[in-house]
């Protein structure tokens, strides 16, 4: 950062300039915006999705048949 009266450079963070003793206006960084997840179906996420239902099918008609 550097100060806006005299040129001096100075270290981030700093309020006042130990030259001339100007007050530094600290702007905030800005923030990137969050956007939300988007659920995207891919065969890995697929394939698991029918396994879990197979595996959840077969306890049922084990259940029943029982």
């Amino acid at each position: 950062m550097i100060c806006k009266t005299c040129g001096t450079e100075l270290r981030d963070g700093v309020r006042t300039c130990p030259i001339c003793g100007t007050r530094q206006v600290v702007t905030p960084p800005i923030l990137p915006q969050m956007q939300p997840a988007k659920f995207v179906l891919t065969k890995q996420r697929v394939l698991s999705l029918l396994c879990v239902l197979t595996f959840i099918l077969i306890a049922l008609w084990r259940i029943i048949t029982a």
